[in-house]
């Protein structure tokens, strides 16, 4: 499983949808061409490793079979249920400022979403996570407004397009 990386105690966790291949090989969040991406952008705007942690929704990488070769798939709902309760443990563990969850899977998984509710309409929205079980500190941080949540568009989105100009860090300012 790819369990996490970064500042057990950063006050920003990044949170994805589930492993690549590449994050499955390396063990580590968030370390695949999209990834990359987000991390460069995060640094970039300042966001040092020491501000930052990385976890998935999914721990483990979700293939099919094509052509006898495992293609990477969105989770289903039974197996990003089957490591929420994993997930909640270390969110409350960091126990962040600021959870950003990354793209519409980890939106609908972790911050309860409705599967029919774009990106663009949440983001910038601040919500709560349901089942999340927190020290009393982190408590009275919520009670004064110090715990944030948010969602940004998946870093693939902005690999794939063809026009570099599509390419921008508001997410990340």
């Amino acid at each position: 499983p790819v369990v996490g990386s970064g500042n057990p105690h950063a006050p920003i966790l990044m949170v994805g949808e589930a492993p690549g291949v590449n994050e499955w090989t390396d063990g580590i969040p968030f370390t695949g061409k999209s990834g990359t991406l987000l991390r460069n952008m995060l640094s970039d705007n300042g966001f040092t490793g020491a501000h930052l942690a990385f976890a998935n929704c999914l721990m483990c990488r979700p293939t099919d079979k094509v052509n006898g070769q495992d293609q990477d798939r969105k989770p289903e709902p039974e197996e990003l249920k089957s490591c929420m309760g994993f997930l909640l443990k270390q969110i409350a563990l960091i126990a962040p400022y600021v959870i950003v969850g990354v793209g519409g899977t980890t939106a609908r998984s972790l911050f309860g979403f409705k599967t029919n509710v774009p990106i663009e309409d949440i983001r910038g929205v601040p919500f709560y996570i349901r089942g999340l079980t927190l020290t009393r500190r982190r408590i009275n941080d919520i009670i004064k407004g110090m715990l944030k949540c948010d969602v940004c568009g998946f870093p693939e989105k902005i690999v794939d397009e063809d026009e570099p100009d599509y390419i921008t860090c508001s997410d990340f300012c």
